[in-house]
């Protein structure tokens, strides 16, 4: 439930439409594939752990998206080495 309240509403708020779509087309494609394989492997574990790589895989994905685009983790290292040479 974490993907959809954070990953999928921050791209949803920033109207990121395309990444979200495609995060979400990943998803379901991939649980989809994983399901019926892990159907046959391993039953209902199997689908249920189908489940939560589908998901994780497309939080990643995302994930990169988000912090690539917005510069997330650009900005806090530009703050950081701001600190280290004011020697904070």
């Amino acid at each position: 439930m974490g993907y959809f309240y954070h990953n999928q509403a921050f791209l949803h708020l920033r109207k990121a439409i395309l990444p979200m779509s495609v995060s979400s087309l990943t998803c379901i494609l991939l649980n989809a594939y994983f399901s019926w394989y892990g159907a046959l492997a391993y039953g209902v574990a199997g689908v249920l752990a189908a489940t939560i790589a589908a998901f994780m895989i497309s939080a990643v994905i995302s994930g990169i998206y988000i912090a690539y685009h917005y510069n997330i983790f650009g900005s806090f290292l530009a703050f950081a080495q701001g600190n280290a040479r004011q020697g904070g």
